[in-house]
């Protein structure tokens, strides 16, 4: 009796513990964390409540003051009769579903220890791209606002052309590529710089745009390659944080 009652004993313990490591919640640390999908759809309601927040109560804070690749989406939205005003709430309806639906996935904790970590990691990587700009005494922006309203649109360019440019073309290009291309490498290297390409050609389109000059577009041209590799190893967070870093040091400084 006592053989068999220690043998119940340890399978049961060792039910125990198969049940407890499947309850158990994976383990999420900081470089896992901040390019998790979860991270990125938290990082990009705070950057779109911001980027609202400061244009809608700057003085030049009507619905045109935007970023370039938030008015291409939101023209997109209105061709649906969907106002700017309204499209605030889809966007941010979309990025609110997609972080609750990845946290009850993935039961990955938020800790403001790693926002706040991710904040300042892009902050380093912006002052690099910042002293990167004040050697070759290049900085291609130029303010056509009040300070306050650039920031806001600082803030944006962060949030709207890394999504378009990183998260939708770049990936999506990658995923287009594979069924053409067999070699990943090829393929990654073809997705970054097509990105790459347009979002320093984006920055001489439309209203407001800048004047073209070859320095201005290879410098841009740079500056994406910059921020598709880090897209790639650090995620939609950290770089996102890292363009919004940089504009901002530059409008703060001319």
């Amino acid at each position: 009796m006592s053989l068999f009652s220690s043998f119940t004993k340890k399978q049961n313990a060792t039910e125990e513990n198969k049940i407890n490591t499947k309850k158990a919640p994976p383990r999420f640390g900081y470089i896992k964390a901040s390019r998790s999908p979860l991270y990125a759809c938290i990082n990009a309601c705070i950057l779109l409540c911001l980027y609202e927040a400061i244009l809608n109560v700057s003085e030049l804070g009507s619905p045109h003051v935007r970023n370039l690749s938030d008015l291409w989406f939101r023209t997109i939205l209105l061709a649906f009769h969907i106002s700017y005003h309204t499209s605030f709430f889809i966007f941010f309806g979309i990025c609110f579903c997609l972080g609750l639906f990845f946290f009850i996935k993935t039961r990955q904790p938020v800790s403001i220890y790693y926002l706040s970590f991710i904040l300042m990691e892009a902050c380093v990587w912006a002052w690099l791209i910042y002293m990167f700009s004040s050697i070759s005494h290049y900085f291609p922006l130029s303010l056509q606002t009040n300070k306050f309203t650039s920031i806001g649109l600082a803030i944006g360019a962060g949030l709207f052309e890394e999504l378009l440019f990183r998260v939708l073309l770049m990936q999506g290009l990658v995923k287009i590529n594979t069924y053409f291309i067999k070699s990943l490498t090829i393929n990654y290297v073809l997705a970054v710089t097509i990105s790459a390409f347009l979002f320093s050609a984006s920055h001489h389109i439309g209203n407001g745009a800048y004047i073209f000059t070859w320095h201005s577009f290879f410098f841009r041209f740079l500056a994406g390659l910059f921020f598709s590799g880090l897209y790639s190893v650090r995620g939609f967070s950290v770089t996102a944080y890292t363009h919004m870093w940089y504009d901002i040091f530059v409008i703060l400084t001319t």
